[in-house]
């Protein structure tokens, strides 16, 4: 019978063996063919795409020659390198906004060298790392030849370092080492005067990321997609790390590591532990961290993720290439298990995951339960990739690591063994966690291993009760100001209020129609924020007309806007409705020093706006209410007034900033003319994918409609048919100005009242009549259109004006910005970052230019006056 011990290697045998097995042996791929990306490319691409002038992804190597270095032996075997591999010439275009690779015929390797003898010696080092970093924050263009560079650094006379800096979506850690290796054969043999010795790749990254793509089609794929499913159904949760910032929703990079590092005594206990369990040294330190982790969260549903090399088949091992996958390991902690009973079923999950690892990432996360669930909050790693070093005849070459200031996950812990100890880095964005945080974090991480391997009998209780009840930051323990969360939502999720539940049966019944209305399937505390957990503008209005059946008390959409916790409608409908605020004017940030920026007709659709315009930005909406008193305004002029007189209660004297989206910019637009009769100063009219009617669209012949038309047809299928002949027949797009989109409702109220506003909104566009405008407009709009997603123009049927027909009418200059996305989509992630970070220096840019003139310490005092709170 075989014991623990020899059944879990055994079980690890097989794990390989299948791995070997299941991902097909490379093919190929047709050159004639556009080479398509591998799935982990992709999502680089994607990313890159939105922030081209991030730095985030590149990978910074120093390499150290020590000896007498050949330089035009390195400079040979780096030229042979970029021969043999394909990956390391190849750049990246798209055709109909899909991404492929082009493959670069010149492989001449610029080797710049920079001399730095005349530095007093201990300056060299500084200067080593400055350098370094200095390179490593330049980023690349993906579509040009050349997605890495060197810098040949001279120390001394027998001390040389290169800098190589390369980007990830052509590179990974194995691949250092197969760089380090070929690098030291090459140069071995160019030095001696010798030919390479290294027989040409059977296969190079592209038939890798060929083969993916056809393995996608197969059976096994599948296979691998049914035990992700299985193993991440339910209610999946992400992990909810303590932060110090918990109302903090920028996504940031910028990061900070402290080291850890166990004695060799102990070093030995954990190993012995494992062994004697029969379980990894990776799962018994995951298994730790986990419980780690619940000490602070007390959560019993943990996701991790943890990098694999994905390098299982022989094939590939020699290549050079981006291979890298993330698998995410959930662990169940409910029933108050044992750290032994604890450890076993982690390390069944991790063997589970790494016969599954193929499967990647980035499909997984776009499974429909996991769209509002972040997988990847925390990492953990346990390095078993040696770092080479390379003993020549006349050379030592090594690799030297200088660790930069991000980080790509909240919190994430990498652990190594040298020299008989285990050591490690603790990575956290320093928006979330503060330095003192973190080196509690660690202490309390070796408090947990001591413990466990003098007792891994231990209940989670037990142990946990090792660890102080203190939160990671000591601001944590302050109360939040829940009443006041940001009405957002963000790939980087953040920590909800502490739940407080109903406190009278006023409270009870506004929760149970929030409940229903949002099909929450927890509970909703009175201090949770509506747009939090993902109200629309749509189901904002069914949520009133539920308490107006309950209440038999009307509350104008707008109050909901401004009121969006239970605690503050169940007080609004204690008091009167003559009490209640009528004003269309919608506090999305009110507070900070900037000039307040007004955005019209929509409140849920600029949240998402805040977290990167930053506290000191306020942020005003203005909406009409979906009634019968929204009747009477007939035309654009009407509306624009009675936002106006709203604005100057908060603001009465300019400079202005006005700005909205499609309908809501054409609104900006009059006000902005209103303000300039009115010898008013308008500090920035922005139109965000706002067409100028007409203007904006020319249609093309009816043959070449039609023409048109067979194309999306043929590109998008039936969908795009029937979304063209809704009306009864085939519809040629124009611009239709439409504010709000019907969708998930039954109610036919809300229905019907929704369908008659936006028809007269759709009317009033129509008959509004354009003026010169004589000031500045900045204008965003979008790069690339689809005939099956834009709602308002099809380049298949039509010729768009890259201004949007602004040219003709603003006669002050128009700046231009190109944005990603679709135009119902620009002003959610992951297109909201670009746009707002672009938006952002517009804003400071304009406010530079206008503030110094226009506004005084008085004004600035007037404004504050009038600002709500």
């Amino acid at each position: 019978m075989l014991n623990k011990t020899t059944s879990n290697f055994w079980l690890t045998a097989q794990t390989n063996a299948r791995l070997k097995q299941q991902f097909p042996s490379i093919q190929t791929a047709p050159r004639q063919n556009r080479l398509l990306l591998s799935f982990q490319q992709e999502r680089l691409w994607y990313l890159e795409h939105l922030d081209p002038n991030t730095s985030v992804y590149n990978l910074l190597h120093i390499i150290r020659f020590s000896g007498p270095l050949n330089l035009v032996a390195l400079k040979q075997s780096l030229q042979e390198i970029t021969r043999r591999h394909e990956i390391l010439r190849t750049y990246f275009l798209r055709f109909k906004g899909v991404p492929f690779q082009c493959i670069g015929t010149n492989i001449l390797v610029k080797l710049p060298i920079i001399d730095l003898r005349n530095l007093p010696l201990q300056q060299r080092e500084i200067e080593v790392k400055r350098l370094a970093l200095e390179e490593a924050e330049q980023p690349f263009d993906l579509t040009k030849q050349g997605l890495w560079r060197l810098k040949l650094l001279r120390l001394a006379e027998d001390d040389y370092r290169l800098i190589r800096t390369i980007h990830h979506i052509v590179f990974d850690g194995w691949s250092h080492n197969v760089f380090m290796r070929e690098l030291g054969v090459m140069y071995g043999a160019f030095s001696c005067g010798k030919p390479s010795p290294l027989p040409n790749l059977p296969f190079q990254y592209v038939d890798f990321a060929y083969t993916q793509k056809e393995w996608f089609k197969q059976s096994e794929f599948a296979t691998q997609l049914d035990y992700w499913k299985q193993q991440l159904s339910g209610r999946v949760s992400s992990l909810e790390l303590p932060t110090h910032n918990s109302k903090l929703l920028i996504t940031s990079y910028q990061g900070d590591c402290q080291s850890l590092i166990f004695s060799k005594e102990l070093t030995k206990a954990i190993k012995t532990l494992s062994y004697q369990q029969g379980v990894s040294l990776f799962a018994t330190l995951l298994t730790a961290f986990k419980v780690l982790l619940y000490s602070y969260t007390k959560q019993e549903d943990i996701i991790i993720c943890s990098p694999v090399a994905g390098r299982h088949r022989h094939d590939i091992k020699n290549l050079i290439g981006y291979f890298n996958n993330v698998v995410v390991i959930r662990t169940d902690l409910s029933n108050n298990p044992n750290f032994d009973q604890l450890l076993t079923q982690v390390s069944q999950v991790v063997l589970d995951a790494y016969v599954n690892q193929d499967f990647p990432l980035q499909k997984l996360i776009e499974l429909p339960h996991l769209a509002h669930t972040t997988l990847t909050r925390a990492m953990f790693a346990l390095q078993n990739i040696p770092n080479q070093t390379l003993d020549l005849k006349d050379i030592e070459i090594n690799s030297e690591y200088i660790e930069r200031p991000i980080s790509n996950f909240d919190l994430s812990l990498s652990m190594e063994e040298k020299e008989e100890q285990l050591s490690g880095v603790l990575q956290y964005k320093i928006a979330y966690f503060e330095n003192n945080s973190i080196r509690k974090f660690i202490e309390d991480f070796q408090i947990l291993i001591e413990s466990i391997v003098a007792n891994p009998e231990q209940s989670l209780s037990s142990l946990s009760s090792l660890i102080s009840r203190k939160k990671l930051s000591s601001k944590q323990g302050k109360s939040l100001d829940c009443g006041h969360l940001l009405p957002l939502q963000h790939s980087d999720e953040v920590n909800a209020c502490p739940y407080v539940p109903p406190r009278d049966s006023l409270e009870f019944k506004v929760s149970q129609i929030w409940q229903k209305v949002l099909g929450s399937s927890h509970p909703i505390g009175i201090h949770d924020n509506l747009f939090l957990l993902g109200a629309s503008s749509l189901s904002i209005a069914l949520i009133a007309e539920k308490i107006q059946e309950t209440f038999q008390t009307e509350l104008p959409l707008t109050t909901l806007f401004q009121t969006p916790t239970i605690e503050q409608v169940s007080k609004l409908l204690r008091e009167s409705v003559s009490s209640l605020p009528t004003s269309p004017l919608v506090p999305i940030q009110p507070k900070g020093n900037n000039p307040p920026l007004f955005l019209c007709e929509g409140v849920g659709i600029y949240c998402n706006l805040v977290p990167y315009l930053g506290s000191d930005q306020p942020i005003y909406a203005l909406i009409r209410d979906k009634s019968a008193a929204s009747e009477s305004f007939t035309c654009i002029e009407d509306i624009a007034t009675y936002y106006l007189r709203q604005v100057k209660k908060i603001q009465p004297e300019g400079p202005y900033f006005l700005g909205g989206l499609c309908f809501g910019g054409l609104v900006a637009f009059e006000m902005a003319h209103q303000l300039y009769s009115e010898g008013k100063n308008v500090g920035m009219l922005l139109l965000l994918d706002t067409p100028a009617g007409a203007n904006a669209y020319k249609l093309k012949p009816a043959p070449l409609r039609m023409l048109g038309h067979l194309s999306n047809i043929l590109q998008f299928g039936l969908p795009y048919l029937q979304k063209k002949i809704e009306g009864g027949k085939i519809k040629y797009l124009r611009p239709r100005y439409q504010p709000f989109k019907t969708s998930q409702y039954t109610s036919s109220n809300i229905a019907n009242t929704n369908q008659s506003f936006r028809e007269s909104t759709s009317r009033i566009a129509e008959i509004y009549q354009y003026r010169t405008y004589p000031g500045r407009v900045t204008l965003f709009t979008l790069k690339n259109r689809s005939g099956m997603t834009d709602s308002l123009f099809d380049p298949a049927l039509g010729y768009i004006d890259p201004l949007l027909g602004w040219g003709s009418i603003v006669t002050g200059g128009i700046d231009v910005h190109h944005l990603e996305g679709e135009h119902t989509s620009i002003l959610r992630e992951p297109y909201i970052k670009l746009l707002a970070e672009r938006l952002k220096i517009c804003l400071e840019k304009a406010q530079s230019s206008v503030l110094s003139n226009k506004y005084s310490g008085s004004l600035v005092s007037e404004i504050k006056k009038h600002l709500v709170t």
